[in-house]
């Protein structure tokens, strides 16, 4: 006699899918067989792990690691301030959830099994999305789809940091800037495209080699297109809504690397119109104040 429905949800809360009388459990990335405790087919990141078989789950060792999709953004730092970015940048539809350092997307309250955002299958709910929130969703999704790590560090406020801060291995991201200089610009220069610029600047660097250029003065120019920074710009310009020309910092009498104090400066343009100048100015790490220039 049986007393309830089956429940499907079994293994780390993974759905099993008895159709065909498979029995296998779905990861999203892949399809894992618990009766024989492997993979159906290789593990896409199999080659960051050559000492382990490419169909053996979490590198045999179940009892202290999960895999959650196979593929991530890898996070860390102060996750309480990336949660807040987050919430602010999809104004509260997306939600991050963080395993192991590894960050997923999520529609707000989605239920615990849930296995994250796909682009595919959620299209009509991310083509909801305002157009900052559908470009930094697919910069995101871009990273975590990679078969490589893009690493992020997460800041509540630094002193050393604008706004965020390139880095070989990691990218740091002041999320008390990237929200004060949407709010002192009316949106103008936005927390979404401030994001998407931090997430495809280290994904261009760390997954596709893409190193700032040598000049520092042509770290913003136009046509730079093998520059990191210049890539990150261009996601930024899109989710705004206009093109980035031009974008630099001139540090002031004050600055030192562990306190960085000084103008930022971003050239803009809407198609035919004439170049709209932006400024900031920079006290301590934090930034203070906001002009549109004519």
């Amino acid at each position: 006699m049986q007393s309830g429905a089956n429940n499907p949800y079994q293994y780390n809360g993974k759905e099993l899918v008895s159709d065909f009388g498979l029995n296998l459990i779905d990861y999203g990335a892949r399809w894992y067989d618990a009766a024989a405790a492997r993979w159906w087919s290789v593990d896409p990141l199999g080659e960051k792990y050559s000492p382990f078989s490419t169909y053996a789950y979490v590198v045999n060792n179940p009892m202290l690691l999960t895999d959650p999709n196979g593929m991530n953004i890898r996070v860390s730092g102060d996750m309480k301030s990336l949660h807040q970015l987050i919430k602010h940048v999809f104004n509260g539809q997306i939600e991050g959830r963080v395993n192991n350092g590894n960050l997923t997307l999520h529609k707000k309250g989605a239920g615990k099994d849930d296995k994250g955002l796909d682009a595919e299958k959620d299209y009509e709910f991310i083509s909801g999305l305002d157009q900052g929130g559908q470009v930094l969703f697919g910069v995101m999704d871009k990273a975590i789809q990679s078969d490589d790590d893009t690493n992020l560090e997460f800041h509540k406020s630094s002193a050393d940091i604008v706004g965020g801060a390139y880095g070989k291995d990691i990218q740091k991201v002041d999320v008390g800037d990237q929200i004060t200089l949407d709010k002192l610009s009316g949106g103008l220069i936005s927390a979404a495209g401030g994001f998407a610029h931090e997430v495809e600047e280290a994904y261009q660097q760390q997954v596709k080699g893409n190193a700032f250029d040598d000049d520092y003065h042509d770290y913003g120019k136009e046509g730079t297109l093998s520059n990191g920074h210049r890539l990150g710009l261009d996601v930024e310009g899109k989710a705004n809504g206009y093109t980035i020309t031009n974008s630099w910092f001139k540090r002031g009498e004050k600055y030192s690397p562990t306190n960085v104090s000084g103008k930022g400066y971003t050239n803009i343009k809407r198609g035919n119109s004439p170049t709209i100048f932006l400024s900031f100015t920079v006290e301590k790490g934090k930034i203070k104040s906001f002009e549109k220039l004519k």
